[in-house]
């Protein structure tokens, strides 16, 4: 297995596809995880290089995908997915091992595994297994725009509530 960093559509649309692959595995579980993944957010960090995609490849396969945000001194694991296949090969702890030594050799200091809800127990216990330190933290999204345009997503969202 070997593993390739990629920033463009393709990429991105590779990643959504293991996303999606992983979040079908998990609501099979009884998790409550959404399969409707929105890539206007990840391709815009991929274009603006605030984010990259790494993925664990088999020949010519990809078997684990993950988006990884940029910082200084750091990387943040945005969203990952592997395919069923990618599992019982073990290509996402490879993956996750490849990307910290990567981000390491490059001067970085942190890599983050990215959060997981209380809820997500198959998760959380998942990403405990690489001596993690749980840190809580919250997250928030801030729609950056004129009032006009916040306005208009308002008003968007109200219709369609109603």
């Amino acid at each position: 297995m070997s593993v390739r960093r990629l920033s463009g559509s393709d990429a991105c649309r590779a990643h959504v596809a293991l996303m999606t692959s992983s979040m079908t595995r998990r609501q099979s579980r009884g998790e409550s995880v959404t399969t409707e993944i929105d890539t206007t957010e990840m391709e815009a960090l991929l274009v603006t290089r605030a984010a990259e995609i790494f993925q664990a490849v088999q020949e010519s396969t990809v078997m684990s995908s993950m988006l990884v945000l940029r910082a200084a001194s750091g990387g943040y694991d945005h969203s990952s997915g592997t395919v069923r296949q990618g599992m019982s090969m073990g290509a996402s702890h490879f993956l996750i091992f490849n990307v910290a030594r990567i981000l390491k050799s490059e001067g970085n200091l942190l890599f983050n595994l990215g959060g997981a809800r209380k809820e997500e127990q198959g998760l959380r216990a998942f990403k405990s297994h690489f001596g993690t330190q749980e840190i809580e933290s919250e997250a928030l999204e801030i729609r950056l725009g004129t009032g006009l345009e916040a306005g208009k997503e308002r008003g968007d969202r109200a219709g369609r509530v109603a």
